[in-house]
């Protein structure tokens, strides 16, 4: 069992590694290719590949095309600096969660659990 100094430093680093983050974006790059034609020929050709940011926003998908390799490294970057910082937030919440365990005096990891089913669940019989 980790003391409160252990926590609470713990949780001083991971708001430091948030704070650190300078740049992110919520989403992920994909490659598209586009079939298209050639003068006098039948057959379709691929075009491409084209990359695409691409997120989920309110219901819909939003996207933006990435024009030069630049952008496409830095949206690479930023997406995975915004999974980091989910990440970092989830350890944050469990950190402040044990922390707020270790000062009422509460043992950690035995949360109480019913053991009838609720009455919303039975089923008739």
């Amino acid at each position: 069992m980790r003391t409160i100094e252990e926590v609470e430093r713990r949780r001083r680093g991971v708001a430091e590694q948030m704070l650190a983050i300078r740049s992110m974006e919520r989403g992920s790059v994909t490659s598209q290719v586009m079939p298209g034609r050639r003068r006098g020929e039948k057959e379709p050709v691929l075009r491409g590949p084209y990359y695409v940011l691409a997120r989920w926003e309110k219901g819909k998908t939003v996207s933006r095309r990435l024009r030069t390799r630049e952008e496409v490294e830095e949206a690479r970057k930023d997406t995975q600096a915004y999974r980091q910082f989910v990440r970092l937030c989830e350890e944050f919440g469990d950190l402040t969660r044990e922390l707020g365990q270790l000062e009422r005096g509460l043992p950690e990891g035995k949360e109480s659990k019913k053991n009838s089913r609720s009455r919303w669940s039975r089923t008739k019989r």
